[in-house]
């Protein structure tokens, strides 16, 4: 083989000509192939930063709930464990924008987990905690999706996705068509907040 730029002779392995330093073509296609995976790798940052700004507008809508209803000056334990897991979900979801791949998918794990803690303290203190478990069970598949996106399992992570997704916009709209405003507004930002962790753990499946 040769070089395009000065015809000397290259050999099949090199990357470069060594008379004139031209890339050779297998060098090229090994820069072009790194360039559209450095593109992809920045475009999945983008979406993941983008889902994370979702969520966190959505944290931000249900402080100021709070704040208008006077909640904060009321709040019991639970109350502060549903906020503080909120808060710790959007920051992760925010700082997998910045890290590696294989943080990424962690993150976005801790994330999923974090998500089902106000549903646990809910359930802790239900007096029916059987009939409430198998009420909000479906909320808990966003789990799955956390470990389709640690596993890289694309299918695992959509029907995560999927199964947490439905009740959550069943839940808002029947506030919504309730006339609930405060409460539609609530399950509306946990509608969000689920959409985005579930489409974060569906984009870390993607190559």
């Amino acid at each position: 083989m040769y070089c395009k730029n000065c015809g000397s002779m290259i050999h099949d392995s090199d990357y470069f000509c060594s008379v004139c330093g031209a890339l050779a073509q297998q060098g090229a296609e090994k820069r072009s192939d790194l360039e559209r995976r450095e593109e992809a790798s920045q475009a999945k940052d983008r979406i993941f930063l983008i889902f994370a700004c979702i969520a966190a507008a959505a944290y931000l809508i249900r402080i100021i709930i709070y704040i208008s209803n006077s909640s904060f000056a009321h709040m019991d334990s639970a109350g502060i464990v549903n906020v503080t897991a909120r808060a710790f979900t959007v920051i992760l979801l925010v700082t997998a924008s910045f890290i590696g791949d294989r943080e990424k998918r962690i993150a976005v794990l801790i994330a999923s987990i974090l998500h089902t803690v106000p549903i646990m303290v809910s359930l802790a203190g239900h007096n029916t905690a059987v009939s409430a478990f198998i009420r909000y069970l479906p909320y808990f598949a966003i789990i799955a999706a956390g470990i389709g996106a640690a596993t890289k399992n694309r299918t695992v992570a959509i029907v995560g996705a999927t199964a947490t997704l439905v009740p959550s916009v069943t839940d808002a709209l029947t506030a919504i068509i309730g006339n609930d405003l405060d409460i539609a507004l609530l399950s509306i930002c946990v509608m969000l907040t689920a959409a985005s962790v579930a489409a974060c753990a569906i984009r870390c499946c993607k190559e």
